[in-house]
């Protein structure tokens, strides 16, 4: 196919997108698609499974070692939705202006290292400061990759991208569960018992 060969793609409105299909920059996307977009995938599945362990937690015995109720259960669950929520849309006003390169970085690593710290907290109000700042991180994860992305990708190449990204949030359902029930045998073998990357069970000593 001729780089200068021009493909005329409807959109969802009724306005026309002219689109140059380039051999360069399909391999340039195939290079995305193996390198960065598995990447992205990846984030995005961690962030699930924080989700789905959560209740994990629950089963082995987090309210008894932290000594909560059913409500300050439904409370601590709740708690991340509210910040994630707030940092959507000023996350992505500061990704556009900051860069990706800085922004998404440190957003990532923040969640990571408070999800760790949920493995050991010791009470609570700790954990619901660890949910909290969770949600205020991880709330502008996914648009910021989103966004990310678009960089990259025009709208049509776009869509297949997302739902592959998306597609991995189902399997966010099929392992945690075996992978907490192994961790939980380790009665704090290792440490505090947590899955990766998210907390199964607090053990206090």
């Amino acid at each position: 196919m001729s780089p200068t060969e021009k493909v005329s793609e409807t959109g969802s409105d009724d306005s026309n997108d002219s689109v140059v299909f380039d051999p360069k920059l399909e391999k340039t996307w195939r290079k995305i698609d193996l390198f960065v977009l598995p990447v992205v995938a990846m984030f995005y599945l961690l962030s699930f499974l924080d989700r789905t362990n959560f209740g994990n937690a629950r089963v082995s015995g987090l309210p008894k070692d932290l000594k909560m109720s059913n409500h300050q259960y439904s409370v601590a669950l709740t708690v991340t939705y509210v910040p994630y929520i707030i940092a959507e849309l000023p996350s992505n006003l500061l990704l556009k202006s900051v860069g990706p390169n800085l922004m998404l970085p440190t957003m990532l690593t923040m969640w990571g290292v408070i999800t760790a710290l949920q493995g050991v907290v010791k009470s609570y109000g700790g954990l619901l400061a660890c949910r909290f700042f969770l949600g205020l991180c991880e709330g502008g994860v996914f648009p910021g990759l989103v966004l990310y992305l678009s960089f990259w990708y025009p709208r049509r190449q776009l869509q297949s991208r997302i739902s592959a990204i998306f597609s991995t949030a189902s399997l966010s359902g099929a392992f945690p569960g075996i992978l907490a029930y192994g961790i939980i045998r380790m009665d704090g073998a290792s440490g505090p018992r947590f899955t990766i990357p998210s907390l199964v069970r607090a053990k206090n000593s």
